[in-house]
């Protein structure tokens, strides 16, 4: 769907107030979960000394 510029404010302000409970949920479970795969890429990047943090909660 396209949208002119101005309404896609409303729009997308129209969905997270729709959505906000599962966005909310969605949110909370990638921060639960950590992605393995880019830890693992980090760690052969930048080698065993790598600090993974969590920033959930910035």
């Amino acid at each position: 769907m396209l949208v002119s510029e101005k309404s896609w404010t409303t729009i997308r302000q129209e969905y997270v107030k729709k959505y906000k409970e599962h966005l909310i949920i969605a949110q909370k479970e990638l921060a639960s979960n950590p992605n393995e795969e880019v830890i693992k890429k980090a760690k052969s990047l930048f080698g065993d000394l790598v600090n993974v943090k969590d920033d959930s909660d910035l």
